[in-house]
């Protein structure tokens, strides 16, 4: 099968899919909790929303670009570069999630569908996950605040 576009046009097409802020993503977004969250946070992965004190890594995988074992249709044109770009896909995301969780994090990871599906059971899974995270952590140490009596 030959593609219908023209490679510039083609080229257009492909550099205007969104990496981040995708559909799904501000769809869980919108019912989480935002006071322990970060969209984007600072940790390995690069995951879409994400609590490093707590330890919580959240991605939202789209089926395509991740290979879903459900919607995932692979393309005709150009089947063995899409075919290895897939694949390495789903390999960096089989590595990144079992060195956070090495690392201690607790790491959810959604299908685009199911996110569409139902979000808000998505984001019940996230609070659960960081109660969980909240709960394994150490207690932080009492801080002086200067009103206690000091013995000595």
């Amino acid at each position: 099968m030959t593609d219908n576009l023209t490679p510039e046009k083609r080229s257009k097409v492909m550099a205007s899919i969104r990496g981040r802020d995708t559909g799904p993503e501000l769809m869980l977004w919108r019912v989480l909790d935002h006071r322990m969250l970060r969209r984007y946070p600072p940790i390995l992965g690069n995951p879409d929303i994400g609590c490093k004190r707590w330890k919580v890594a959240i991605f939202v995988d789209g089926c395509f670009w991740h290979a879903c074992p459900r919607h995932y249709k692979p393309p005709t044109l150009r089947a063995g570069y899409w075919r290895a770009k897939l694949e390495r896909n789903v390999n960096r995301d089989r590595e990144i999630t079992q060195v956070l969780r090495s690392a201690g994090y607790e790491v959810l990871r959604f299908w685009e569908h199911e996110v569409v599906r139902d979000p808000v059971d998505c984001a019940k899974k996230v609070m659960e996950a960081l109660q969980n995270q909240r709960g394994s952590q150490p207690k932080a140490p009492a801080v002086d605040d200067g009103n206690r009596a000091h013995s000595g």
